[in-house]
């Protein structure tokens, strides 16, 4: 027979069960804790990660609508139109075979690619086409297999699929535009000309007219940016010609995909025929998970060590890339979208950070409390305790039967926790889902917490000790706990900063930033322990000089210990600490969207091409604009071997008159070229950034815009211009980007990872807060039974009944004050102490890192939070005693 159960012949069944049926309202209260911290760490890390996916996801149709991908440039030099009947299904089949080297978990997340295969600008000639000055325009043309938002034909047809027959006449259609400028007719023969000696010209036949069926939404009008030679012609400078370059009408047309292999040997003759595949990512197959490793995937694909698809040739010899025939080395792989899922990554790991803090936090608070309510549980049987143990029960039989109390307790309060947290996750299901961090050994540390406490309480407390402990020895091992986490707080915080975020994983809770919330409040309890005597000794001395009694018989017995104890004031400093820091990243995260937006140069910008001075007159019309600043990206020939220099061409005189004390405007008119070195940030307010991938910290000119020359950008100055009626007063043929401050702090401000982000703050800071009141009730719980016996002696000598709530608020109002005052003090140090280790650039948007925004209105406000929690938690222990009559009378058992 087991120690265990010889143990329990000294206590009887029927006592255990009236033991578990008496304390049926506080197990009743770890049962509760243990449940809902359970669903907490079961469901809400993956709650987490599906917000992550959704900002994924919606990162991700941003850049494809900006046409960003997996890119595929084949230096075209012939296209093989004999295999699997026509070349767009040769098209598709070399589409999967550059996709077979990635793993195939990879594949599906690269969705259905588009082709575009462009001929060079060759000169056209036809009977009734139109010319400028007697110069024939220029056409390309170009094959596409998707047109986002599609094409309707108002005249005759589209490109037939099928290959040009023995005549080698090209079908082609163009935009109704084209056909207005260039003079074009249904059935027309247009001669396209190399332009090299020698060369024969091939012929095209226009078959149909189209028009978009849609240019407004973001797909299209990205497509439309990039192709404005599709949509209508477009003036400008032609080859140079004994001496000058005149002005001519380039456009491109639409031909199938057998006209664009039947016109490649012609074209190449003319220049570079490029064919570009591109694959844009599948959002819905993506999962934030994923997207790390999705990342260095595509960086592998663009290895020249990638699996090569083409077939080898003889050296000098073109190679033979699926249908198309390229010089060597002509294929390139480019992935344009890595860099989104780069910078997702990278946020994903800074919002980690703060929720692993507050996640942390609200554990820590969440397994104070269930102590607290194990050690009030186990109090109230401390006399039994001594009676069992005097009937000859055993430490280990007591301790048998808490651990039974304890797996009744916590056993089903798992797996209710845990089947509740399962069946939340499979009804919001939908699609692949991140799984968010494993919570194990989360799990593992509530279920040990739940089974421990009480055996490991009833055997502190039912241990008989013969001979008290040495006052000096207690003050020793008190020092060196002390020290100890001190020194293991300080290491803590020196190893994060040294390690930066670079060390930290990309999603999950970080064990080691978890620890520095627990161990910088372990601290500052510390030191209000330390500090609470000296504060309670000047509060005893005020209150002295008072005529009321209360105050100084409330101070005179909190000197003998504070009435809060080192579990309610960590709750206490560890809830306000993670309350504060929440509100604080919030804030700076909200503030720094407003820097980022501030970036742009003006309320508006518009680019795109064709901004005459009429269309500048109709955009300065328009409500709300102020002044229109033209702009230009040029570029300035560098001297020998140094590269070009990045210029901006800016409007000198509406810059002068939009802002007459522009120091950028005395400049231009002065120097004529001022490099961007010697400007300030405020000198550039109006220069565009986003032109060329014009970068402040890199070296560009500015120059004045030149007389007679349109910009390609215009910078409004209004805070008020709306997005839709500057676009309603733009040219319909040609497509403009256009960027308001305004759009861009909503876009910022409604990404979904800050709504993560505040949303686990909140989430957190309520339930720590609920926790915190618990823990604060259990703590007053604990010593209710030796306040009341201090109140029934007062009240024999004439205390009032009211005077004894009176006397617990005034006692707790010190220690509360304290609390209040370290947890905000170190909610606002923190982000300085984390440093390297708490980084928001990736989240707010900004190019630098944001400047942290303490909000001390808020802090007050939230200290006074806590301390108006205290209060509550006083009232509430008030009004349990007078339930119990606790300060009534005077009991036989009153020590």
């Amino acid at each position: 027979m087991s120690a265990g159960v010889r143990g329990l012949r000294g206590v009887r069944v029927r006592t255990a069960l009236r033991e578990l049926r008496a304390d049926g309202a506080l197990l009743a209260c770890m049962a509760v804790l243990v449940g809902v911290s359970t669903l907490m760490v079961s469901a809400g890390p993956a709650l987490v990660a599906r917000l992550d996916d959704r900002a994924l996801r919606r990162s991700v149709a941003s850049a494809a609508e900006q046409g960003l991908g997996v890119s595929v440039t084949v230096d075209t030099l012939g296209i093989d139109a004999s295999a699997a009947g026509t070349p767009a299904h040769a098209f598709g089949g070399f589409a999967s075979q550059l996709l077979a080297p990635l793993p195939g978990w990879a594949r599906p997340m690269l969705g259905v690619p588009s082709i575009d295969i462009a001929t060079p600008f060759m000169p056209a000639a036809a009977p009734g086409l139109a010319t400028v000055g007697g110069v024939a325009p220029e056409v390309r043309v170009e094959y596409a297999d998707q047109v986002p938002g599609g094409l309707r034909y108002v005249a005759g047809t589209a490109p037939p699929v099928d290959s040009p027959g023995p005549s080698g006449v090209v079908p082609i259609a163009a935009s109704t535009a084209t056909r207005d400028v260039l003079h074009l007719t249904i059935g027309e023969t247009v001669a396209l000309s190399p332009g090299t000696p020698g060369s024969t010209p091939a012929t095209a036949r226009v078959v149909g007219f189209f028009q978009p069926i849609d240019t407004t939404s973001p797909t299209t009008a990205a497509f439309w940016y990039a192709h404005p030679w599709l949509r209508a012609p477009v003036s400008g400078q032609g080859p140079a010609r004994d001496g000058f370059s005149p002005l001519i009408q380039r456009a491109t047309v639409l031909t199938s995909a057998g006209g664009i292999a039947a016109i490649t040997p012609t074209a190449s003759a003319a220049g570079s025929v490029g064919a570009t595949i591109t694959f844009p990512l599948a959002p819905a197959a993506m999962t934030a998970d994923s997207a790390a490793a999705l990342s260095a995937q595509l960086g592998r694909m663009t290895d020249p060590a990638f699996d090569n698809p083409c077939t080898p040739a003889s050296y000098g010899m073109p190679e033979q890339c699926g249908p198309f025939t390229v010089a060597r080395g002509g294929l390139a792989i480019a992935a344009d979208v890595k860099p989104t899922l780069d910078r997702f990554v990278t946020a994903r790991a800074e919002v980690w950070v703060v929720d692993s803090f507050s996640l942390a936090s609200l554990a820590t608070v969440a397994l104070i409390t269930m102590f607290s309510a194990a050690r009030l549980t186990v109090g109230r049987r401390e006399r039994d305790l001594v009676l069992h143990r005097v009937r000859g029960a055993s430490v280990r039989g007591l301790m048998a039967v808490r651990a039974v109390h304890g797996a009744v307790v916590t056993v089903p309060a798992l797996v209710v926790g845990w089947i509740a947290a399962r069946v939340w996750l499979v009804l919001g299901s939908h699609g692949p889902q991140s799984s968010g961090p494993g919570p194990g050994w989360l799990l593992a540390a509530i279920g040990v917490a739940g089974l421990v406490l009480l055996p490991g309480l009833t055997w502190a407390r039912s241990r008989f000790r013969s001979v008290a402990a040495d006052p000096a020895v207690v003050r020793r091992r008190r020092l060196v706990v002390e020290a100890g986490v001190g020194i293991l707080a300080v290491a803590a915080v020196v190893s994060l900063r040294s390690r930066g975020i670079s060390g930290l994983r990309a999603a999950g809770i970080d064990p080691q930033i978890s620890l520095v919330p627990v161990l910088l409040g372990t601290v500052g309890a510390v030191v209000l322990l330390r500090v609470h005597p000296v504060v309670l000794g000047g509060s005893l001395r005020w209150a002295r000089r008072r005529r009321s009694a209360v105050p100084v018989l409330a101070f005179a017995q909190a000197r003998r210990g504070p009435g809060l104890g080192a579990a309610g004031l960590l709750v206490l400093v560890l809830t306000l600490a993670g309350l504060v820091f929440g509100g604080l990243v919030t804030r700076t995260v909200t503030g720094a969207h407003v820097d980022a937006a501030n970036e742009v140069s003006g309320d508006a910008v518009v680019q795109g091409r064709g901004l005459t001075p009429a269309v500048r007159a109709e955009v300065g019309a328009v409500a709300g604009v102020q002044h229109v600043i033209g702009e230009e990206a040029l570029w300035t020939p560098g001297g020998g071997a140094s590269p070009p220099v990045k210029t901006i061409a800016v409007d000198v005189k509406a810059l002068m008159e939009a802002d007459p004390a522009s120091r950028l405007a005395h400049l231009l008119t002065g120097a004529g070229a001022v490099p961007g070195a010697a400007l300030s940030p405020s000198d550039l307010r109006v220069v565009s950034t986003e032109l060329g991938g014009l970068s402040p910290a890199g070296p560009f000119l500015i120059v004045p815009l030149a007389a007679g020359s349109d910009p390609d950008t215009l910078v409004i100055d209004g805070p008020a211009v709306s997005e839709s009626e500057l676009r309603a007063a733009l040219p319909a043929n040609i497509t403009y980007r256009i960027q308001t401050r305004r759009t861009l702090t909503d876009n910022l401000d409604t990404s979904t990872l800050t709504a993560s982000l505040a949303l686990v703050a909140n989430a957190c800071a309520a339930l720590a807060s609920a926790f915190a009141l618990a823990a604060l009730v259990l703590e007053l719980l604990a010593g209710a039974r030796s306040r009341g016996e201090t109140v029934s002696f007062l009240r024999t000598m004439g205390l009032r009944s009211r005077s004894a709530t009176s006397m617990l608020i005034v006692q707790l109002l010190p220690p509360a004050f304290l609390a209040a005052l370290a947890g905000a003090g170190l909610g606002v140090l923190i982000p300085r102490l984390l440093g390297s280790a708490l980084e928001l650039r990736a989240v707010t948007g900004g190019a630098a890192e944001p400047v942290i925004r303490v909000d001390f209105a808020t802090t007050v406000a939230l200290g006074s939070g806590v301390v108006a929690l205290v209060l509550l938690a006083a009232l509430i222990d008030s009004g349990l005693a007078r339930r119990r009559r606790l300060g009534s009378v005077l009991r036989f058992d009153s020590r």
